[in-house]
């Protein structure tokens, strides 16, 4: 039998900690970019050092920011989503994931990023660790082992294989004796074109990482993907065709319907067979519209709008959900 996932969140019962959060986020970066910037006009090395410490810190607050803000907003959207009339509950910590961030972007920076997957993996793992639903709890099976090999598979090494032909590229294009305007639009092409190269190679990472996160336990059943590799990635890499072929126009498309697509793959596993399936029964029709005119309405109130934009569209992928048990 089918059964629709339900939220009943609106902007008026998180606005104030979201808008605080945006605030606090928007004042911090603005300083670390501004911070950045004044180092052109100074040439003086202490001047240099204090500038780029103040620029870290700034970055710092950012992160510990959208961190703690983030554990104070799941608190109040998780409760708003109900399955067959029960609700699911979220007690995360905002201090205590402070600190676990703190923790790993330290270990992070001083490993040079090996510790990163770690991290990544701690995260996740204590944000489902805190969700209840009937009584129990998710336990997130991911491992950061498999996701250092997944970004050393899909991300580190393309992205060296592909700086080194465009070092190349340019280097014989140099030798061969071309100079003035042509080597500059020459330079201009070729860049653009390794940079839509790159933005494609980086979608089988994408999606071998968003396939480690779907990867949870619960009363000893299994949720995860059911996907194939090469399918999903050329299905990602025709939505994304489409949205730059479109300007951007395509982009609301693209995410509902990657969204259906992935739902349809996460299968509910119990003893080696499927127990039930998800579904996503929007119209992507009003979700185009939704997720425009969300958009439009944040920026024209310069962000203010912004927590019932999320609300909204919260709403929208939370209500089209389904499962259904086989």
């Amino acid at each position: 039998m089918k059964e629709r996932f339900l939220s009943d969140l609106t902007g008026k019962k998180w606005w104030a900690p979201f808008l605080a959060m945006i605030v606090i986020m928007v004042a911090s970066i603005g300083a670390y970019e501004f911070a950045l910037f004044r180092l052109d006009s100074n040439s003086d090395p202490a001047f240099a050092a204090v500038s780029v410490l103040f620029a870290l810190v700034m970055l710092l607050i950012f992160i510990l920011t959208e961190a703690g803000f983030g554990i104070v907003l799941m608190r109040i959207a998780v409760p708003s989503i109900s399955y067959k009339d029960q609700r699911f509950s979220f007690d995360g910590d905002p201090w205590a994931f402070i600190r676990l961030v703190l923790k790993g972007v330290g270990l992070t920076l001083i490993t040079l990023g090996f510790y990163g997957p770690w991290f990544a993996r701690r995260c996740f793992a204590y944000l489902t660790a805190h969700v209840e639903y009937e009584g129990e709890r998710p336990k997130f099976l991911g491992t950061g082992g498999k996701l250092l090999k997944y970004a050393l598979l899909s991300l580190i090494l393309p992205l060296i294989a592909l700086l080194l032909l465009y070092t190349v590229a340019v280097g014989l294009k140099a030798a061969s004796g071309a100079s003035g305007p042509e080597f500059t639009s020459w330079l201009m092409v070729s860049t653009l074109l390794f940079e839509l190269v790159l933005f494609f190679a980086l979608i089988p990472y994408v999606y071998l990482v968003y396939r480690w996160y779907v990867n949870v336990s619960w009363k000893g059943r299994l949720i995860a993907w059911n996907t194939e590799f090469w399918p999903s990635v050329l299905y990602i890499a025709g939505q994304l065709a489409l949205t730059i072929v479109t300007l951007g126009i395509y982009w609301p498309a693209l995410v509902i319907k990657t969204y259906r697509y992935f739902a349809a793959r996460t299968q509910v596993t119990e003893d080696g067979k499927v127990f039930a399936r998800f579904s996503f029964e929007g119209s992507v029709g009003k979700g185009f519209l939704l997720l425009w005119g969300q958009t439009l309405l944040s920026v024209i109130t310069v962000g203010i709008y912004v927590p019932w934009a999320y609300a909204s569209v919260l709403r929208y992928f939370v209500n089209g959900t389904a499962c259904d048990k086989e």
